[in-house]
C-alpha cells in the first residue's frame, strides 16, 4: 500500500488514443507538484510523498489510500487486505484507489469528507485532489461556469451535490465508487451510500439512554483506545465538545483543551470554565486581525472556490505553535444530536418535492441579489429541482434529508474546518461514525428538537457540566467583573434594539452612514470605513480575474446588490471575495503553468513516455 495525501490519476478512454499534449501537461502538473510515478499499467497515476521513504517493491502497488497528511504517520501496517473497512478503521477520512491489473476502483469514506475532484476529457478521465491540478492538465474545463454551483455557493456558503464552479469538473458524489477498465472504461455507481431509518416515535427514554451510554462508550473507546500522544482537545464550550472533554476525562487522559477566539468571548469564557472543572489546562487563541483578508492565498487554495473562506479561521490553531498534535474534536455533533431538526416546519415531510421546496427556502434568506452583483438570477426551480434529485428516491423523507445534511451541508461547508486544520492537527472525530448516525435517526423528532433528549441525558451524566451556561445563551454568563463580555453584551442588545425600531436594513444603512458596517463578521461586530474599503477595494484588484478566468462579469455598482434579503452584506460580501480570490488564484497558477511550458519548450523536446518510479508501501 502507498499513503499519500495527494495524488493525480488518467485514465485513458477505450480505443482512443492519447493526446500527446495531455501527456506532456499531465507529466509537468504531476512533476511540479512533486508527485511520483506508479506503475499501473495503462493508467498514469501520480502520488504525493508518505510520511516516510517508501521502500522499493518488486512489484506495483495494488492500493493508493488517500487521507490527511498527519493521519499517514498514526496508519498501522496492514495485516489483510487493504478495502473500505480497514480505512474507514484506521484512517476515517480518505479516497481509497485499487488496482489489480484489469480493473481500478476508486471509493472514499461514505459521505467523502476529503475532496477530490474528476472531470472527463477527449481522451478520458482525470481524478486529482485538487481543482487546480486539473484545470492545470487541462485549462479548457475552467469554462464555462455552473450557475447552479454559484447559486448554492451564496445561500448555503458552500457548493452543493457534486458541483464546482466549474460546469466540467465534478466532485466525488457521496458514497459513489468508481470503476474503471480498459473494455468499458468509467461506470460510476452510488452503492455506498448511507441509508439511513425513520425516527422510532415509540422509542422510550429509558431506552434511548441505554443506547446512548453505549454508543458514546464505543465511540471514545475506539478513538482514545491507544491512548495516542501528543493529545489536544477542541473545546468550544457547547454540549458535545463539553461531553468529548468530560469521557475524556474519565479515561485518564489531560488534554489540553484549546478555543478559537479571544478569551473574553463567551465561548472562550464557557470553555475555560468547564476545563476548570474537568481539570485541563484550557487555552484560547484570538484570531488574527483579519485572517480572512491576510491569508487568501492559503485560503483560496484550500478551499478552490468551493466554500466560505471563513471557515479558514479554524487556521488560528497555527498560532497555538504546538508540533503536530493529534486532536479530539466534535465533528458535526450538533447535526446528530438534532440541531437540523428545527429546521423543518410543518408539512415540509409530506413529501420530498415538499422536502426540496423547504431546504431552498430555509436557506435562501442569506441570498443577495446576484443578478445586480455579477447579471446571473437565483433560479428557484432549478435549484429546488437539483436538491429533489440529490435526495433520490430511495429514502423516506425524514431519513433523507438527515442524508442531505450530511451529504450536502456537512460534506461541502461544515468539513472546510477539516481542511484548515489539517497542516497542524490530525483530528480525531468520533462522532463521524455510521452506527451512531444511524441511532440518532432513530430518536424521536420530538426527542431531536433543540436537542431536548441529548441535553435531558448530558444533565443526568454530567450535572456540573450541564450547570454551565451554553455561549449561546449570553444573557445569562454576563457579570460586572466580566465588563468585555458585558461590553459584548451591551452592544447586542442596543443592536437589537435598533434593527426593531429602524430595520435591518435602515440600520445598516445608517451604520455606514456614520462609518460602522457589519459587514465582514455576522452579528453585531462593527468596523471601520477603512476595513470596509479594503474589502472592496481588493474585489475591484480581482474584476479582471474573475472576467478572463470564470466568465463572471463584476457589475460596476455591484455594492448595492450585496445587501441579503435581511438587509446584511456581511456574508455576501464575503462570498464575492471567495470567488475574486479563487479566480485570482487560477490565474497565477496557469500563467506559472505556462511559462514552465514554454521554458521547457526552449530548452528541450517534451518526453512523452510516463517515467514509472519504484513505489512502495
Amino acid at each position: 500500500m502507498i499513503a499519500t495525501s495527494r495524488f493525480l490519476l488518467w485514465l485513458p478512454r477505450p480505443g482512443s488514443p492519447a493526446d500527446p499534449a495531455s501527456l506532456r501537461r499531465w507529466q509537468e502538473t504531476a512533476g511540479r507538484a512533486g508527485l511520483t510515478a506508479v506503475n499501473w499499467g495503462p493508467l498514469r497515476l501520480g502520488v504525493g510523498p508518505g510520511p516516510s521513504p517508501r521502500p522499493a517493491e518488486t512489484a506495483a502497488p495494488q492500493t493508493v489510500l488517500d487521507a490527511y497528511p498527519l493521519r499517514l504517520p498514526h496508519l498501522p501496517a496492514a495485516s489483510g487486505p487493504i478495502d473500505a473497512r480497514w480505512a474507514e478503521e484506521h484512517a476515517q477520512i480518505f479516497t481509497l484507489l485499487g488496482w489489480d491489473g484489469r480493473q481500478l476502483t476508486l471509493q472514499s469514506d461514505a459521505v467523502g469528507l476529503k475532496p477530490v475532484y474528476w472531470a472527463e476529457t477527449a481522451d478520458g478521465w482525470l481524478f486529482a485532489s485538487t481543482i487546480t491540478d486539473i484545470l492545470l492538465c487541462e485549462p479548457a474545463l475552467a469554462q464555462p461556469i455552473d450557475p447552479l454551483a454559484l447559486q448554492f455557493l451564496f445561500i448555503g456558503r458552500a457548493v452543493w451535490e457534486d458541483r464546482t464552479l466549474h460546469q466540467r469538473v465534478k466532485r466525488l458524489k457521496s458514497g459513489a465508487v468508481y470503476r474503471w477498465t480498459a473494455d468499458a472504461g468509467l461506470t460510476i455507481t452510488r452503492e455506498r451510500r448511507w441509508q439511513l431509518p425513520e425516527p422510532e416515535p415509540k422509542m422510550r427514554w429509558d431506552a434511548f439512554c441505554a443506547r446512548m451510554d453505549g454508543e458514546i462508550g464505543r465511540l471514545m473507546d475506539h478513538t482514545l483506545g491507544n491512548k495516542p500522544e501528543p493529545l489536544a482537545l477542541s473545546l468550544s464550550g457547547g454540549y458535545d465538545s463539553r461531553l468529548l472533554a468530560a469521557q475524556v476525562v474519565a479515561r485518564g487522559l489531560k488534554p489540553l483543551s484549546l478555543t478559537f477566539g479571544a478569551g473574553h468571548t463567551r465561548e472562550a469564557r464557557a470553555a475555560a470554565e468547564i476545563a476548570r472543572l474537568l481539570g485541563l489546562p484550557h487555552r484560547a487563541a484570538p484570531y488574527r486581525d483579519d485572517i480572512i483578508l491576510g491569508h487568501l492565498n492559503r485560503l483560496t487554495g484550500w478551499f478552490e472556490g468551493c466554500s466560505d473562506l471563513s471557515l479558514g479561521q479554524a487556521a488560528a490553531i497555527e498560532d497555538f505553535h504546538l508540533p503536530p498534535v493529534r486532536m479530539v474534536q466534535g465533528f458535526a455533533g450538533d447535526l446528530i444530536a438534532g440541531s437540523f431538526a428545527a429546521r423543518l416546519k410543518g408539512g415540509d415531510d409530506i413529501s420530498l418535492d415538499a422536502l426540496s421546496h423547504a431546504i431552498v427556502r430555509y436557506y435562501f434568506p442569506t441570498a443577495p441579489d446576484l443578478a445586480r452583483v455579477i447579471g446571473i438570477p437565483f433560479d428557484h426551480d432549478a435549484m429546488e429541482a437539483s436538491v429533489r434529485a440529490e435526495l433520490g428516491d430511495d429514502s423516506p423523507c425524514i431519513p433523507a434529508f438527515w442524508r442531505w445534511a450530511w451529504e450536502d451541508h456537512v460534506r461541502r461547508y461544515t468539513a472546510g474546518v477539516l481542511l484548515a486544520t489539517q497542516p497542524w492537527a490530525d483530528l480525531l472525530l468520533p462522532y463521524y461514525d455510521r452506527d451512531y448516525v444511524t441511532f440518532w435517526a432513530r430518536v424521536p423528532l420530538e426527542g431531536q428538537r433543540d436537542r431536548i433528549w441529548f441535553k435531558r441525558w448530558f444533565a443526568e451524566r454530567h450535572p456540573t457540566l450541564a450547570r454551565v451556561p451554553h455561549p449561546e445563551a449570553l444573557e445569562h454568563m454576563i457579570s460586572q467583573t466580566q465588563p468585555a463580555r458585558a461590553f459584548e453584551w451591551t452592544g447586542r442588545q442596543c443592536y437589537k434594539v435598533a434593527e426593531r425600531l429602524l430595520g435591518t436594513r435602515r440600520l445598516n444603512e445608517a451604520m455606514r452612514a456614520i462609518g460602522r458596517s457589519t459587514y465582514i463578521y455576522d452579528g453585531p461586530n462593527l468596523t471601520s470605513r477603512w476595513h470596509q474599503r479594503q474589502l472592496f477595494e481588493r474585489l475591484e484588484q480581482f474584476r479582471p480575474a474573475l472576467q478572463q478566468q470564470l466568465g463572471i462579469h463584476l457589475k460596476p455598482d455591484f455594492a448595492s446588490g450585496l445587501p441579503d434579503r435581511r438587509g446584511r452584506t456581511t456574508q455576501p460580501a464575503r462570498l464575492l471575495l471567495t470567488l475574486g480570490a479563487y479566480a485570482d488564484h487560477l490565474q497565477r497558477a496557469l500563467a506559472a503553468g505556462r511559462r514552465e511550458v514554454r521554458l521547457e519548450e526552449d530548452a528541450a523536446p517534451s518526453q512523452l513516455a510516463p517515467q514509472a518510479a519504484p513505489s512502495g508501501g
